[in-house]
């Protein structure tokens, strides 16, 4: 059951919304345009092209507040970001994704786990279905 709640935990990925879309606690990957990335260089170093973490606040600017950041860079290396949370203006946003239940690659994954355990199921029952039948080298009975 571990196995299969940890493999399915794996099937998420990120989709396109509005900004608007996004609310507190929504999990997000925020793709930074090249000027954003410049003007975010204090708060959180150069190079960083997108910003994931759990939405914190949305302030009446349009904004989005980013705490647990993981800062993706754009020679594809991953960091950490900042341990406090970050509010990354609106403008400095070019997309916006939620991370969602990807359903395709969760069923995948199910039938994988269904038919791996079936076949190790099958295969211990075969190994088993024979054991104790025939005759032992000494014959039948008891020996004295």
């Amino acid at each position: 059951m571990a196995a299969a709640l940890s493999a399915t935990a794996g099937c998420r990925s990120y989709r396109p919304v509005t900004t608007v879309a996004v609310a507190p606690r929504d999990e997000v990957q925020l793709l930074l345009t090249l000027e954003g990335s410049r003007t975010l260089v204090p708060l959180l170093g150069p190079g960083v092209r997108f910003v994931e973490g759990t939405v914190r606040d949305r302030p009446t600017d349009g904004s989005i507040v980013v705490a647990g950041a993981q800062l993706v860079l754009e020679d594809g290396d991953r960091r950490p970001g900042p341990r406090t949370p970050v509010a990354i203006p609106a403008e400095a946003i070019a997309r916006t994704e939620r991370l969602t239940l990807d359903r395709g690659r969760t069923r995948l994954t199910a039938a994988a786990i269904v038919g791996g355990f079936t076949t190790v199921v099958v295969a211990v029952l075969r190994g088993t279905r024979f054991r104790g039948q025939g005759t032992t080298g000494q014959g039948p009975g008891v020996p004295e």
